[in-house]
């Protein structure tokens, strides 16, 4: 009988290489369980599962959205308000529209996985772990990069790092296209309004789309504070992108200033569910945002 030791020699090496790189790679074969796995999430906090979780839920949209674009949704049995879980019929919601999140609702559901957003209140959190016992994960999200490294986090949480990594690849292509496109263009200064003239947090998402869509964010950092019109004229923004959420929206602030009525401004609105949400439709946010900056690129 022919030895199987030159065979398995190899498959260690080749192991042993891989683990070197600092990446944790997918199980080789149908039939290598894919657990336990350990996870970094947003917190700094290690994420440990001993086996594919059966019972999760999910508090915010972008994470729901993800678990259901990896095939998990027929294991979410609580979902945020006003997003549509691929998979999970009749999940109850466990969040209001605003983001509240009823932790009573959570821990009657005995979830084996809880999975967050970074907005979610940390005292939230730690109610819902010690009252069921589940592991909490928290979505990094302040970036692209942020969302591709969820998409891996989530692959191995859910026992799918193999489809993780495809729909990495295909969201990586699809960003990449867009960023080709506006190569080598002029930077389009951009004001962001949350409403009320508020601008985002420099490293936030959105910024970073902005950023990427061939855009030079104007106006950031303020910590939430509204500008005047007449504050956000004088810096000279070419474009204000206007976030509208479907709920509860703010009113459109006019951009009137008797000391520049001269200065015209191409005001954008793009949904809040698009342009604000670190989940599977990001590609679909930067080419959104880089067509209404560069509408000739395309």
């Amino acid at each position: 009988m022919r030895s199987r030791a030159p065979a398995l020699l190899g498959l260690l090496l080749v192991l042993v290489a891989a683990t070197g790189c600092g990446e944790r790679e997918e199980p080789l074969g149908e039939d290598v369980d894919a657990y336990p796995v350990l996870v970094g999430d947003a917190r700094g906090q290690e994420i440990e599962l001993e086996g594919r979780p059966e019972r999760i839920v999910a508090l915010a949209p972008s994470v729901a959205e993800l678990a259901g674009e990896l095939g998990a949704g027929e294991h979410v049995v609580g979902a945020p308000a006003g997003v549509t879980v691929r998979g999970a019929l009749g999940a109850p919601r466990v969040t209001r529209p605003s983001g509240f999140v009823d932790v009573g609702a959570v821990a009657r559901l005995e979830p084996d996985l809880v999975l967050a957003g970074s907005g979610a209140r940390t005292d939230d959190l730690e109610t819902i772990a010690r009252r069921t016992g589940a592991p909490v994960y928290v979505q990094p999200d302040r970036s692209i990069r942020d969302v591709v490294r969820a998409v891996h986090d989530l692959g191995f949480l859910l026992g799918e790092p193999a489809r993780a990594r495809v729909f990495a690849a295909s969201l990586r292509e699809e960003l990449a296209a867009v960023e080709e496109a506006v190569r080598g263009r002029a930077p389009v200064r951009v004001f962001v309004d949350l409403g009320l003239l508020i601008a985002p947090s420099p490293d936030s998402l959105v910024v970073d789309l902005v950023r990427r869509a061939g855009g030079q964010p104007v106006g950031t950092g303020n910590n939430g504070t509204p500008a005047e019109p007449c504050q956000v004229l004088a810096l000279r923004p070419e474009v204000v992108l206007r976030i509208r959420e479907p709920v509860a929206a703010l009113p459109d602030t006019r951009l009137v200033c008797p000391r520049r009525p001269s200065l015209d401004v191409n005001v954008v609105r793009i949904p809040g569910d698009l342009a604000l949400r670190p989940g599977p439709r990001v590609g679909e946010a930067l080419d959104t945002i880089a067509r209404a900056l560069h509408p000739d690129a395309f």
